[in-house]
């Protein structure tokens, strides 16, 4: 697995108007990154905002001090929290999953713990999504440009995932595991040419301008069921970074008596 590097300036992948986001009572998103070099500015990550009055949701790095926002909106009524200062680090891989409901508001989690979220605007209650005309996209929105870094997985859930279930994404799990309300299951950087591909959500992604063999940071990811946790065992060539569910490996892995190759 191979994330998409994307430059921050043109770009995007859009996933036009998913069925379910327009209305829903609670929102999930999960989005699996590396951080860039250097925080330039309020950057995007996914959402569906223009800014004026066809605003849905959107997560961002907020500034330049690894700040993270997230927003919902109805109509006129806008809902945005977000992290203390220095939440995000340069030159790291992050996942990060967070909910909105009009019962348990917001909660952010990053690499398995919650994460204190503060004021950052509000206009109003928001009682359910905004029917947005802004197609969902992951990158450059109407009026925000991406994050420069890499993506590899994003998924939305029409839920509040539990805290244990914000805990194990953001650990490592697969959406896939937690399928109630899963509206979009996508995976990124699976080819060269910057390939992307839904494993839930029946959506044919556009990407623009994706550039061919972009990427430094190959990823393998490994879902692994929900009641079973296995041991590897590694002989590996070269390992990078952690084992748990981030692990970057070249060589192979002995799983259960088998080998299996990486």
């Amino acid at each position: 697995m191979t994330p998409i590097l994307f430059d921050a300036t043109t770009d995007k992948v859009d996933y036009g108007d998913i069925a379910g986001v327009a209305g829903a009572t609670a929102l999930t998103v999960a989005l699996s990154f590396w951080t860039p070099s250097a925080f330039v500015d309020a950057r995007n990550w996914c959402g569906s905002w223009d800014d004026v009055n066809q605003n849905a949701f959107i997560l961002v790095q907020n500034g330049t001090s690894g700040t993270i926002g997230w927003a919902v909106a109805n109509g006129s009524n806008n809902l945005g929290k977000q992290t203390a200062a220095n939440a995000l680090a340069t030159n790291t891989f992050y996942r990060l999953c967070v909910s909105w409901s009009t019962t348990t508001t917001m909660e952010l989690y990053l690499n398995g713990s919650a994460v204190t979220l503060n004021s950052w605007f509000s206009t109003g209650t928001v009682n359910s999504i905004a029917n947005s005309t802004e197609p969902v996209s992951l990158g450059k929105t109407a009026t925000h440009n991406a994050h420069f870094g890499e993506y590899s997985d994003f998924a939305i859930w029409t839920r509040a995932l539990s805290a244990a279930e914000k805990t194990a994404v953001t650990k490592g799990w697969s959406p896939l595991h937690f399928r109630q309300n899963l509206i979009l299951s996508s995976r990124l950087g699976n080819n060269s040419a910057g390939g992307c591909y839904d494993e839930v959500g029946g959506v044919a992604p556009t990407l623009t301008s994706i550039a061919a063999g972009a990427n430094a940071h190959p990823y393998i990811y490994y879902p692994m069921p929900q009641q079973q946790m296995y041991k590897l065992a590694v002989v590996a060539s070269s390992v990078s970074g952690p084992l748990i569910g981030e692990g970057h490996l070249t060589g192979e892995a002995i799983l259960s008596g088998g080998r299996l190759a990486l």
